[in-house]
């Protein structure tokens, strides 16, 4: 039976896929860390919690996914695979400066599971 990683561990990794993404979206649309936060309906002290490998609350885990499509797989597991394929992108090469590991983008596009999206649309309104 293959060993489960600590619990530490996994939320370590979590905190570093978080990180990718907050990198990746803000400088897509060219958001500070507070605004990225309070986008998601939390504080920047919170955010920064949760990157260094707290647990995050899961109603702004909900609330990234309805603003962004990105899901609770992708943050614990590492699954790009149900992330629209423009943020998945963008998240991967963010991934590879923060240490962080995701899955699903090296098997190609739409055929991995990657949604394909022509443009990533505007910022909605908090």
């Amino acid at each position: 039976m293959p060993r489960k990683p600590p619990a530490s561990e996994v939320n370590e990794q979590a905190g570093r896929r978080l990180h990718a993404i907050r990198v990746a979206v803000c400088k897509e649309m060219d958001l500070t860390q507070e605004q990225f936060a309070a986008q998601i309906g939390v504080s920047r002290p919170a955010l920064g919690n949760w990157e260094a490998g707290r647990l995050p609350d899961p109603r702004a885990m909900v609330r990234l996914h309805a603003w962004l499509g990105i899901g609770l797989d992708c943050i614990y597991l590492g699954d790009l695979r149900g992330v629209p394929y423009g943020w998945a992108v963008r998240i991967q090469k963010e991934a590879e400066r923060a240490g962080a590991t995701f899955r699903g983008m090296n098997i190609g596009g739409e055929r991995a599971g990657l949604k394909q999206t022509a443009q990533l649309g505007p910022l909605p309104a908090v």
